[in-house]
């Protein structure tokens, strides 16, 4: 049988894909037909069709580029907590160690953010509290910088850090006498 011959089904039609199944569906459903897999390319690349994805290829797209970000940020807040350990009990909160914790954090902030983004991107669930942002905030607390630790505060929830900053938010907020503005009530709301 030709290959012009067997794409015309019995009804003299062409082979249609169903798009609401994967390419490789389809790709069986062609040679289960007669079809061979380069007729299904050759017929792919003509047509230039589009599939449904398929769930564990995108999957296993997402998971490499996950993982590697994971191990950072795990790897980071691991060390994070060993140093704010260090730190809160020799309850020194400036220095070259400080700094050096300092930058740490920021390095696992950035972490959580790429990690974030990219569990957005593939509709995942995410941390609900990042390391980083929750020991900076600790750490301006404790400098006496509240406005700091308000601002580390915001930019947390912002990115979804929501199990303890809004109440960190809150305090931080009391203890600068003030009342929270338009922007700090609406990201308080937010997490309720």
């Amino acid at each position: 049988m030709g290959f012009l011959s067997f794409l015309k089904s019995k009804n003299n039609r062409a082979f249609m894909p169903d798009f609401n199944k994967t390419e490789y569906e389809n790709w069986l459903n062609f040679l289960e037909q007669g079809g061979t897999s380069q007729q299904w390319n050759n017929l792919k690349k003509e047509n230039k069709w589009l599939f449904k994805k398929d769930s564990a290829k995108v999957n296993s797209q997402y998971e490499v580029k996950f993982r590697p970000l994971f191990n950072e940020y795990f790897d980071s807040a691991t060390k994070i907590k060993s140093e704010w350990s260090v730190i809160s009990s020799e309850k020194v909160y400036t220095g070259h160690r400080v700094e050096l914790f300092i930058e740490l954090c920021k390095h696992n902030i950035e972490a959580y953010r790429k990690m974030v983004a990219l569990e957005n991107k593939h509709n995942k669930d995410h941390l609900q509290e990042a390391e980083g942002y929750k020991r900076l905030a600790m750490l301006y607390e404790k400098q006496g910088e509240f406005d700091k630790a308000i601002s580390i505060c915001k930019e947390a929830i912002q990115q979804g850090d929501v199990k303890s900053m809004p109440s960190r938010l809150i305090r931080m907020i009391r203890k600068l006498n003030r009342e929270p503005t338009e922007e700090e009530v609406a990201l308080i709301q937010k997490t309720n």
